[in-house]
């Protein structure tokens, strides 16, 4: 493995409770744009050049622990903001039968209502192919913290 190699650390299954409170110090804005990539390894593109640390969780809809961990997650990604910490969502969204265009709608709905600002991916492509891009067993939700 050479040093460019990018290698996650899983932070764990379920992110630990931030305070409400502290969410509700932030501004809310709409929630952003969702874009669609197919390649596992596109979700690194989708990060800023300046961010220092990257985090990538993998979460769905229907999955109930994810829409359990989301709001915990945003308060993560508002929290380290400032410090150079950029969250980014990956949907596996597309994974349940339907019309795309339907279901990536649905996803953007269900960000707006639940105030979810950090920005998120609708993932097209094989879910085994990117379990093993970031190095887990497939299982969701997982946040991981890239190096």
């Amino acid at each position: 493995m050479d040093a460019t190699t990018t290698q996650p650390v899983v932070v764990g299954r379920r992110i630990g409770a931030v305070p409400t409170l502290l969410a509700a110090l932030f501004l809310v804005t709409a929630a952003p744009q969702i874009a669609e990539i197919h390649a596992p390894g596109d979700v690194l593109h989708a990060f800023r050049p300046a961010s220092r640390v990257r985090v990538v969780s993998v979460w769905a809809t229907w999955c109930a622990p994810c829409v359990a961990e989301i709001g915990d997650v945003q308060a993560i990604s508002d929290h380290f903001r400032d410090k150079g910490v950029e969250v980014i969502g990956v949907s596996l969204d597309d994974m349940i039968p339907g019309q795309r265009a339907a279901t990536k709608a649905s996803l953007a709905h269900f960000l707006e209502l639940r105030h979810i600002h950090f920005r998120n991916i609708y993932y097209t492509g094989s879910g085994d192919a990117l379990a093993d891009e970031f190095h887990f067993d497939g299982a969701i939700p997982v946040t991981a913290g890239l190096r």
